[in-house]
């Protein structure tokens, strides 16, 4: 039987198994079907919508709280160090109306071309915070602020219904002062006081977007906070609330995860220590004939203002790849349509394990484009992966071989990815730290951004988007993931030898960083401390976007470049700052 296998011809032998790869490609299984909705379109080109991940502090292996933010969508991200200010008593801050730039210049002009549309009390001091932001319209997407209080959005969307044109605050806007993810960071200590202070003010002065959850974390618990409008008829003067939200805390040894739908069922609002929501989040429902407690039926927070959209499928998928990965025991279905709001891990999670779940791509599942047999081509060998091969696109080469790809947590659509961390025995200085890249998880390299920055690198600013500006990180990284399309297979192994050492640089010395910080801190005093924090953290900023421009001259020569002539390439590395008092 071997003897007369081996007697075929190599072109026969080539067929035959180009014959087998594509029948086993083409059976991977049934088409996924979501349960209850005619939702059959393809995935291509349904990219954005953000991903949170949310890990209570008893499921992680050092006992920190984790939330997490992937902004997927938006074109370009930046990093900002916002200070605090203190303001006179009866001070008032404007509102301008959420509009994003129709032109160059009203981006340029930025607040100019607004205009005011009313205010808000300010409180006598706002806290300082890392400001996490996406453009083009400059709006501040959470972060974390001096005490280790964190927050990242994902859009839910909700009823048509429950929108409002009144209200004036948003949960990301043009403005940090009509941001609830703003406001937040501004005027809270605690993930409790941040919901507080986002319901409280939305109620009174109108909420106005679409349907949002709000990851909101501190040294302790982690929540998703979530919010709709009240409902066209809705005015300032009506003497009701102006949005209708609801809290439910995850367990601290459970995780749970938001991908742009409503996560919160039942609740039961006799246990503060998990649910939080505003005083009308019954009344609205009945009202509006979306809940009759007569009925008998429980009432459930997502079935009454999240009603189920075109679209849920990526939503579905993300959900049940992150919670399976977790807890690969239980056995999700991908078919139940719903999952846990949260489950307890099979194994404590690092934060490497957690910047491992915003890189995935579905690799090793039957939606695994880069097992598609489209992708392979005739070898010297016999059929092989052709190097274009990409979870990724390009979109039009996708469209061109006739396939879709799912939507994955690990999108390449993230204008940034933000891993907050906080750990309740640090001082506020390092208490929380943003692990932080721009662009695509799979190929930025996350860079510790710590509570305690006074200052940040102008070059994560996010400056300039009309061209290319050889000292801007964004446009480093995003050319990176852009050249790596070139050649996926091989540029893609390039990324990880250039990026993995760095990323692990920085795990080995956080210890020795830690400590030294601490020890100024005691001595030198805080002044002294956090400048010691800041200086850390722009140096690796910067560190990190110089090795990108150096990535990006080797992807181009290796990969695009390809003359005869040309000297071989040498692949670069990232110079992280040597560990100065």
């Amino acid at each position: 039987m071997v003897k007369a296998f081996q007697a075929v011809p190599r072109t026969i032998l080539s067929i035959l198994i180009l014959t087998t790869v594509l029948l086993t490609a083409f059976s991977a299984g049934p088409a996924f079907k979501v349960p209850g909705t005619e939702d059959d379109a393809p995935l291509s080109d349904r990219t954005e919508g953000c991903t949170n991940i949310l890990v209570g502090r008893d499921a992680t292996e050092d006992g920190s709280t984790i939330g997490t933010y992937s902004s997927d969508g938006p074109p370009y991200g930046a990093v900002q160090a916002i200070p605090g200010e203190v303001f006179p008593p009866g001070t008032s801050t404007p509102i301008y109306a959420s509009k994003e730039p129709n032109t160059l210049k009203e981006y340029l002009d930025g607040l100019e071309h607004l205009k005011i549309i009313g205010s808000i009390p300010q409180v006598r001091e706002t806290f300082p915070y890392i400001n996490t932001e996406c453009c083009f319209d400059r709006e501040p997407c959470g972060g974390v602020n001096r005490y280790g209080v964190t927050t990242g959005e994902s859009t839910i969307g909700g009823r048509p219904e429950l929108m409002n044109s009144q209200g004036l605050l948003w949960a990301y806007s043009n403005s940090k002062n009509s941001a609830l993810l703003a406001l937040a960071l501004q005027r809270a200590k605690t993930a409790r006081e941040a919901i507080r202070v986002m319901g409280s003010l939305a109620e009174k002065y109108g909420y106005a977007q679409t349907g949002e959850h709000i990851t909101v974390t501190d040294e302790k618990e982690v929540w998703a906070f979530e919010i709709f409008g009240p409902g066209a008829d809705w005015t300032p003067g009506s003497g009701k609330p102006g949005a209708v939200w609801c809290a439910q805390r995850i367990p601290d040894g459970q995780v749970g995860v938001c991908a742009n739908r409503s996560r919160i069922a039942e609740i039961d609002l006799a246990d503060p220590d998990f649910f939080m929501a505003s005083p009308n989040v019954h009344s609205l429902a009945i009202e509006k004939g979306w809940w009759n407690p007569k009925s008998g039926d429980p009432f459930v927070w997502h079935e009454a203002y999240a009603k189920p959209k075109r679209g849920e499928r990526g939503s579905i998928i993300r959900e049940w790849r992150i919670l399976s990965l977790v807890a690969p025991s239980l056995k999700l279905d991908l078919d139940a349509g719903r999952f846990p709001f949260s489950v307890k891990p099979d194994r404590l999670l690092s934060i490497q394990d957690v910047i491992a779940l915003h890189r995935d791509t579905l690799q090793g599942t039957r939606f695994d484009i880069t097992a598609n047999a489209a992708f392979y081509v005739m070898g010297e060998n016999g059929p092989e992966k052709s190097p274009l091969a990409s979870p990724f696109g390009p979109l039009n080469l996708h469209k061109l071989l006739r396939i879709s790809s799912e939507r994955m947590v690990g999108t390449e659509t993230s204008c940034f990815v933000s891993i907050a961390q906080v750990r309740a025995d640090r001082p506020d200085p390092i208490k929380g730290c943003l692990w932080f890249t721009l662009g695509p998880a799979w190929s930025g390299c996350f860079v510790p951004i710590y509570s305690g920055c006074s200052e940040l690198s102008e070059s994560w600013a996010g400056n300039n988007h009309a061209r290319i500006v050889r000292g801007e990180a964004m446009w480093a990284l995003k050319l990176a993931h852009e050249l790596a399309a070139l050649n996926y297979q091989n540029a893609s192994r390039d990324i990880r030898a250039f990026r993995d050492p760095a990323e692990a640089q920085f795990f080995a010395q956080r210890p020795a960083f830690e400590k030294a910080a601490l020890d100024i801190l005691h001595n030198q005093g805080e002044t002294a401390g956090r400048s010691f924090v800041t200086n850390y953290c722009k140096a690796s900023l910067n560190a990190v976007a110089e090795g990108y421009w150096e990535l990006v001259d080797y992807l181009l020569f290796t990969y695009y470049f390809r003359s005869s002539w040309k000297a071989p390439q040498k692949l670069p590395v990232i110079r992280l700052p040597a560990l100065e008092p």
